[in-house]
């Protein structure tokens, strides 16, 4: 109703003004360059911080089951450490926050230079904050209970994961890794890519979240979808912050994406192709081994399928990401970059091998304890290597 009403003013305004104006044009003053008058560069006001940090304290209030003293003293320390965290790296960080949002609004992808010395101003930036937050966190304890204290440790927990992964792809961009095709928001594929890259940081985060606050870590679908854990909560901090997310897969986007990377795989789809292959050989070894009857078989050559399905949609996402590291591994800039790009290279392969190692228990389920005798009589020291 508001937004009607000053539409209808300034609709007045411009139909009755303009007659006016025609008849004075001869004594107008030369119209205002109101555009130059606007500030040149955005940065955080005063109103939007304490909106920040309500929102901020208010979440952590619920999650942790905070009384309102302890949300009173969280809002004051987290207003604290974000105003002189802005104050104290202002200079650094409004051309950060500026440039990006040039960047991002722009019509065209940015070139990798810039975004490479973009990188190397804003990963400081972000060092920074994380060090701050983790500081802030360390403080509340002085007023938590000890159930709360370890809740917030789940959290701060997968908050080093998300910083983490941040920093990361801060340190490959710095390196010349920015890739348009992937990490422009306006490109085709970005979308799948990011949302498989955020599957992949989400089950990071709960795993840590899970092992800080002295859980089980949690076991993850196909899909990737968090599953139900058989252990209780230590606390009840109200609805999970990342219960099952939607994941579900635009089959258009997917099949782009995968073309995409079918065009720039090169020495990371050679790398999951031998990995397949060794797959294979292991169940046809395995169903020799143990001399599996017809039933047994098909179940090992199920098993195998599933494992090479679930390979297959690993590969989709993340060959082309591979073979980028595997180049910034070798030749990036700095011992920090190789190093960067080598252990982003690891998580990114983790999944093989968990894939790899489901197929092998699953296997081991099969044979009879008269087929494992017998194999054992036959080659003893295969036979336990198998069991392993």
């Amino acid at each position: 109703m508001m937004l009607c009403r000053c539409g209808a003013v300034l609709l007045a305004i411009l139909v009755f003004a303009t007659p006016t104006m025609a008849l004075e044009d001869e004594y107008a003053e030369e119209p205002r360059d109101a555009l130059g008058e606007l500030p040149r560069d955005f940065y955080f006001t005063q109103d939007l911080v304490k909106m920040i940090v309500g929102r901020m304290s208010d979440q952590l209030g619920n999650q942790l089951d905070m009384d309102i003293e302890q949300r009173d003293l969280t809002r004051e320390r987290l207003e604290q450490t974000l105003s002189r965290y802005l104050v104290d790296n202002r200079e650094g960080l409004q051309p950060v926050i500026n440039d990006f949002m040039n960047m991002w609004a722009g019509d065209e992808a940015p070139s990798a230079e810039n975004v490479a010395e973009w990188a190397g101003r804003a990963k400081p930036m972000l060092h920074e904050f994380s060090k701050e937050m983790l500081s802030t966190a360390d403080s509340f304890g002085e007023f938590l209970t000890d159930d709360q204290k370890m809740v917030l440790d789940g959290h701060m927990a997968a908050f080093e994961v998300g910083t983490r992964f941040a920093g990361e792809k801060l340190q490959i961009w710095e390196e010349g890794g920015y890739d348009r095709e992937l990490d422009w928001h306006r490109s085709p594929k970005h979308a799948e890519y990011i949302r498989e890259e955020g599957r992949l940081r989400y089950q990071e985060e709960e795993t840590a979240r899970a092992i800080a606050e002295g859980r089980e870590p949690p076991q993850f679908d196909e899909q990737g979808r968090m599953q139900p854990a058989t252990p209780q909560r230590l606390v009840d901090s109200g609805p999970a912050s990342a219960a099952n997310p939607p994941v579900a897969r635009d089959p258009a986007a997917a099949r782009a994406l995968q073309q995409a990377r079918n065009r720039q795989r090169g020495d990371g789809a050679t790398a999951v192709k031998s990995a397949s292959d060794e797959w294979t050989r292991y169940v046809e070894d395995f169903i020799r081994r143990y001399q599996l009857n017809d039933g047994q078989t098909n179940k090992a050559r199920d098993f195998l399928r599933v494992a090479q399905e679930q390979r297959s949609r690993w590969e989709s996402t993340y060959s082309g990401r591979v073979t980028k590291l595997e180049k910034l591994a070798t030749s990036a800039r700095t011992d920090g970059g190789k190093a960067t790009a080598k252990a982003q290279l690891e998580r990114l392969r983790a999944p093989l091998e968990r894939y790899f190692t489901m197929l092998k228990s699953k296997l081991q389920k099969l044979p009879t304890r008269k087929q494992r005798a017998a194999a054992l009589q036959r080659t003893p020291e295969k036979a336990e290597t198998a069991r392993e």
